[in-house]
């Protein structure tokens, strides 16, 4: 019994403590999201890059692309876009334009681009053909 006693204590002790791990809210981060210790982004370096990598040729100066194939990327959420930009450059996301672009930008580029994007206002389409209006209005 003697040595019954300090076995159950530490048994019990272990199991404790491993329900107070399985407590902890600070839980590590799962691997697709943004770690909490990356480094803070830069909203002009984001405009920087944006147009000097010729995003702007595809999506506009401000993200808010004219051309009806490309996304609107202006007023999305950052963390949404940076992980667009992660799945492009690491392959898991295909697109033969989008990946060789995110390609050349570092991870500080892509989180700077993706938070300049999500500061710019968005530009709402218009619809042009007013069949087109009719048939939508329908669905």
């Amino acid at each position: 019994m003697k040595l019954f006693a300090p076995l159950l204590l530490a048994a019990l002790g272990g199991l404790s403590s491993g329900f107070s791990f399985a407590a902890d809210p600070a839980l590590p981060a799962p691997i697709d999201r943004v770690p909490a210790k990356s480094a803070k982004p830069d909203i002009a370096n984001g405009e920087v890059v944006f147009n000097g990598k010729s995003c702007a040729a595809c999506h506009s100066g401000d993200g808010n692309s004219a051309i009806p194939a490309n996304p609107k990327l202006a007023q999305q959420h950052p963390e949404y876009l940076l992980k667009q930009l992660q799945e492009f450059k690491s392959g898991k996301r295909k697109s033969a334009v989008m990946s060789g672009m995110a390609a050349m930008l570092s991870e500080q580029e892509m989180r700077d681009v993706a938070w300049f994007l999500g500061s710019k206002p968005i530009k709402p389409g218009f619809a042009k053909d007013k069949d087109l209006v009719a048939l939508g209005e329908k669905i």
